[in-house]
């Protein structure tokens, strides 16, 4: 019987802030050490770099926490979640994984046991990027059915919610500027000095 998307919720409920805390830290890692060289990076390389830091910063978070149990073998970094769940980090695409068809993903996005690996229900979340692949768009939990479609999908948090709130907190700020404190600021520029000696 396939896990619901409300079950889904519910076991990684507790987790998802720190899982969205490693993929976002893992993109802004990637700029900050590759700064001077990103220009020579293929977008594989550039995901293979994210994925590197994403598995760095998952072991730092969750490796010996309460029935959090990371695995790597057979080329999966996996991530068993109280034995209910088990999640792998893809970049997405249309909420779709960007991997090489292998027999072994392919058995993975199937739901198909493999030798060695736990049998819970398997996700992979992931992050998708907007269109100039400048900025982390969404970080999504997906439920594979195959590697074309998924059982469902959902977000971690609504990513343009932040830079609303941010937006709005500018506008409340600027409104609260008194007449006074504009000719302060103006006369810091030096711009209105003119006008506040011919009114000495």
């Amino acid at each position: 019987m396939n896990i619901t998307e409300d079950q889904a919720r519910e076991v990684l409920g507790p987790y998802q802030g720190d899982i969205r805390s490693c993929i976002v830290s893992a993109w802004t890692d990637y700029h900050d050490h590759c700064r001077e060289i990103k220009h020579i990076l293929t977008t594989r390389s550039r995901a293979s770099i994210i994925f590197d830091f994403i598995v760095h910063n998952i072991g730092q978070k969750f490796q010996g926490r309460r029935n959090i149990f990371i695995s790597n073998k057979k080329r999966l970094f996996l991530v068993n979640f109280e034995n209910k769940v088990i999640i792998r980090f893809k970049k997405l695409k249309h909420n779709r994984a960007s991997c090489i068809p292998t027999q072994q993903t392919l058995d993975f996005f199937r739901q198909v046991e493999i030798p060695g690996i736990p049998t819970p229900e398997r996700f992979v979340v992931g992050y998708q990027l907007n269109h100039m692949q400048t900025e982390i768009n969404s970080i999504s939990v997906v439920y594979p059915q195959d590697p074309n479609q998924n059982y469902w999908a959902y977000d971690l948090e609504p990513m343009e919610a932040k830079i609303l709130e941010y937006q709005l907190e500018q506008v409340t700020i600027e409104q609260e500027i008194t007449k006074e404190e504009r000719i302060i600021i103006k006369n810091n520029t030096g711009v209105g000095e003119m006008s506040n000696e011919q009114g000495s």
